[in-house]
């Protein structure tokens, strides 16, 4: 072919590298671009031999299979920082003596129905008031007992 082919067909997907590349013929491109879609689970025979619709589906499915991936990081995630911030209580070097962690996740977070997540989602946010009352409760004792004290 005398024009060259410059677009490389998986550089905007994410498929493959997307270094600037110049093919010389189509022949070049789909060896450049065969080890890709053999990645993606096509066999040899499909890609060379088969329906090049494949190729689309292919890509589409490993589009899928990467926002999959990119969920379940993301998920990852939010577990650890979840973690942190149940033992931040014990990384506060001013804390008062006997501070503990709070409590972990009891369940995954992927695993509420629609319902029970809102349901969740009112137990949080009566725990949450809980562990604020106990905090305003055990401040206003503190202050109490600096009261009794005498100071000279």
């Amino acid at each position: 072919m005398a024009e060259e082919l410059s677009a490389h067909p998986l550089a905007e997907g994410g498929g493959v590298q997307s270094a600037p590349a110049r093919y010389k013929s189509a022949a070049e491109l789909f060896d450049a671009v065969a080890p890709a879609y053999i990645a993606m689970g096509m066999t040899p025979a499909e890609f060379w031999d088969g329906d090049a619709e494949w190729a689309k589906h292919y890509r589409e499915a490993q589009g899928i299979k990467n926002e999959r991936l990119d969920h379940e990081l993301w998920l990852q995630g939010v577990y650890i920082y979840r973690a942190l911030i149940d033992v931040s209580p014990l990384l506060n070097a001013f804390a008062p003596q006997g501070t503990k962690a709070r409590d972990y996740l009891e369940r995954p977070l992927g695993a509420f129905q629609a319902g029970e997540r809102e349901q969740s989602e009112e137990v949080q946010a009566q725990e949450g008031m809980e562990r604020l009352r106990e905090k305003a409760m055990d401040r206003f004792r503190r202050i109490n007992a600096g009261f009794g004290q005498d100071d000279g």
